[in-house]
């Protein structure tokens, strides 16, 4: 009987690799100064694209390592581990870049928000309940800082978006044997 392919070889291979592109992104985009609004969308769809053509990449290698068929499970399972991978490397790292990079993320975040909302034309009143409620937050989270249950809740929404993401690629990709007892 032949070894089945590791999902867990795959997952860290492709996980690690996709993490450290979203790493690399990341800084390019808090270089140039894009917090919010239309540049941090534009990074946000480049961030997603990377990630689904990771995914891909990982299941399209499974696959071909498992005689071209792959079940939606088996999709599935690496696809989820390779999320948990990624969250894992993109929580440690934005909360590193918070802490010690750039402490002032949070507020810069917050003013090209506000900048963004006021150049759409939204009204003063509630720019005022913007600020008024970011500048509680903002403080919150200084006070508070970066806590474990953030980075654990960060770590677990990656892996719950990355489930939902790969089960919907997977459709896709899946390719069932013809005889099950192959």
């Amino acid at each position: 009987m032949e070894e089945k392919p590791s999902t867990a070889r795959l997952a860290l291979k492709w996980g690690g690799l996709v993490g450290l592109v979203e790493i690399l992104v990341t800084t390019i985009r808090y270089a140039l100064g894009y917090y919010s609004g239309m540049g941090g969308t534009l990074f946000g769809v480049l961030n997603g694209i990377i990630i689904v053509t990771g995914l891909v990449l990982a299941l399209r290698e499974f696959r071909s390592l498992n005689k071209g068929y792959m079940s939606v499970g088996e999709a599935v399972g690496l696809g989820s581990l390779m999320f948990t991978i990624m969250g894992l490397l993109d929580t440690t790292f934005a909360q590193f870049y918070q802490a010690f990079i750039d402490p002032n993320l949070i507020a810069k975040t917050l003013q090209q928000t506000r900048d963004f909302m006021e150049a759409q034309g939204v009204p003063d009143e509630a720019l005022d309940k913007f600020d008024d409620q970011m500048g509680e937050l903002e403080a919150q989270q200084r006070k508070k800082g970066a806590s474990g249950g953030a980075f654990l809740l960060s770590i677990l929404w990656w892996t719950f978006a990355g489930t939902i993401v790969t089960l919907i690629v997977s459709l896709f990709m899946r390719r069932r044997k013809d005889n099950p007892f192959d």
